[in-house]
């Protein structure tokens, strides 16, 4: 038995459904009315809101298999949203398909919601953490990547820009996907910070592939670091805060001296990232443009 599916959301940017479904999948556009499509309040996603006069435009996909029924239950159930069966209108004629909608008090209303300025904002960033939270796809609760999907869009981010900021490989091999062969993806510890395992082989100089290792890898996310400078007294500024680590290893006094810095936030840029830390921990205002190269931030005017 297949479905029929209509999305009026995240799910009508292409690379994401197809991140979800692990396949390709071709829909027509189609739309309901009844409802309007605005922003979940403080989330990179949309819910439905009933209204009388709206329209929501949106993609009807047929023939959905059961498989890829209970991938889309994972992905969406993840975010709290269930299946109803209403009517939309194709090029066709109307259709009943199922659309998932928000369970009751689960997000807050807000802005209206447009695909394009999702897309802009947080398409590459979402579509990046979706192989993540697949990745966990019969393995955990939908609701428990619910409680962990801030940190990994915060990942997500980090990998979207790893793909658009390749590397310059001149004096460097240029690798290629398939040197390196994953044989196994463990995730021990996942919180505020994750810890993720690999038993995985890698491709030698000589062209063959070794032998399998077990690596782990501390995952967190890009941050920006910020010094500000005094000219006239030549002179740098510091912060001093509480840090775990000190704490932890047992020193007497765990609040450590450090310049500025954060991780960059899902949806912010790294100039946005400079600009809230500095006014966050340090209450300075950064004046002018910052100017990038590579992940140096230069030009910095207090």
């Amino acid at each position: 038995m297949t479905e029929d599916f209509f999305f009026y959301g995240t799910l009508c940017h292409l690379p994401l459904l197809r991140r979800v479904l692990g396949r390709d999948v071709e829909g027509s556009p189609a739309r309901m009315t009844g409802w309007r499509a605005v922003w979940a309040a403080g989330r990179p996603h949309p819910m439905l809101v009933e209204d009388a006069d709206g329209v929501v435009e949106g993609v009807h996909v047929p023939g959905l298999s059961a498989a890829d029924v209970d991938r889309l239950d994972f992905y969406e159930g993840g975010f709290d949203f269930l299946t109803r069966r209403v009517t939309v209108e194709t090029a066709q004629g109307p259709r009943a398909a199922l659309v998932y909608f928000t369970a009751p008090d689960s997000w807050t209303p807000g802005e209206p919601w447009r695909l394009e300025e999702w897309q802009a904002r947080f398409g590459d960033e979402v579509t990046a953490t979706a192989m993540d939270v697949m990745a966990l796809f019969g393995r955990v609760p939908a609701e428990k990547v619910l409680d962990r999907y801030g940190q990994m869009l915060v990942r997500g981010a980090s990998r979207a820009r790893a793909m658009r900021d390749l590397a310059p490989a001149a004096l460097r091999r240029a690798a290629e996907a398939e040197d390196v062969d994953i044989r196994r993806h463990h995730l021990p510890y996942a919180k505020f910070f994750a810890v993720e395992e690999y038993d995985l082989r890698f491709r030698h100089f000589d062209g063959t592939m070794g032998a399998t290792v077990n690596r782990a890898a501390f995952v967190s996310g890009d941050a920006v670091t910020v010094l500000p400078y005094d000219p006239i007294r030549d002179r740098v500024l510091l912060v001093e805060q509480f840090r775990t680590g000190p704490f932890a290893r047992g020193d007497r006094n765990p609040w450590s001296l450090e310049a500025i810095a954060g991780r960059i936030d899902p949806g912010e840029t790294p100039e946005d990232c400079a600009r809230r830390e500095a006014m966050e921990e340090a209450g300075l205002t950064i004046g002018g443009k910052p100017r990038i190269s590579g992940a140096i931030w230069s030009g910095l005017r207090i």
